[in-house]
């Protein structure tokens, strides 16, 4: 018979922290709004409800794919701003003119697929693009509040991205391609930037390696620390709403 105090004790560790592996635009803005709130949302996967502002801004979202692609007859009052473009759009569709296209890319910059779960490393999901010989418009609808005194380093941020993607998926096809993001405020009648910006393959080297330098403590966090601040008052996280965080 055996002994049980005889019997070895074996020590077992704690599995290791997770850490984000993969990421998109969105995922960076919440990690760099508060890195616990992006834990919770994205590893935890803690609901955190829809605002009536999120869903109204999905519901725009389907109707301008739906007008651009055909499925819409008539074009919905939320675009109507925007009747021409929209109305290009629509023209060019299946040609020259793509709506929520999907770019997925490895951490060494090569394309796969949107559903490679083990190797995509970046995910950039656009709301149309329009090519007109070697030149690349990505146009990204915008609902609600236009706040360049506040958000343009956030503009300027997703700009810069996108333009990163469609380089990188494009490029090789179209050695000489020029991108110009576009951010649409729907609501407003506003495109930003009002002068497009303009970029090309030149751009890429350094584009590559400002979002590397951009991500790496995002993609190297194991702690995840709330940042508390003036916007812990919306926060579904927040003590106040009964979540988890202490703030």
């Amino acid at each position: 018979m055996v002994n049980a105090m005889s019997t070895p004790v074996i020590a077992t560790s704690r599995p290791p922290p997770k850490g984000l592996t993969s990421w998109s635009f969105s995922r960076f803005n919440s990690y760099t709004k508060c890195p616990l709130a992006a834990k919770l949302s994205i590893i935890d996967r803690l609901p955190q409800g829809e605002s009536p502002a999120m869903a109204r801004g999905d519901s725009i979202h389907k109707q301008a794919a739906s007008y651009i692609s055909g499925e819409l007859d008539q074009l919905p009052d939320s675009l109507a701003l925007f009747k021409d473009l929209f109305n290009d759009l629509r023209d060019r569709y299946g040609e020259d003119v793509a709506v929520e296209d999907t770019w997925a890319l490895r951490r060494d910059w090569s394309v796969t697929t949107w559903d490679d779960w083990t190797g995509c490393w970046l995910r950039i999901k656009t709301d149309a693009v329009r090519l007109v010989d070697e030149h690349l418009d990505i146009l990204d609808w915008k609902t609600g509040k236009f706040s360049p005194q506040y958000n343009v380093a956030e503009y300027e941020l997703q700009i810069e991205l996108y333009s990163l993607g469609a380089l990188l998926m494009y490029g090789e096809a179209i050695p000489e391609l020029t991108v110009s993001p576009h951010l649409v405020y729907l609501d407003h009648g506003i495109v930003y930037p009002s002068s497009p910006l303009v970029f090309t393959m030149k751009d890429l080297p350094r584009l590559k390696l400002t979002w590397q330098d951009r991500t790496r403590a995002m993609l190297n966090d194991r702690t995840f620390a709330p940042n508390p601040g003036y916007a812990c008052q919306w926060c579904a996280y927040s003590k106040s709403k009964g979540g988890p965080c202490v703030y």
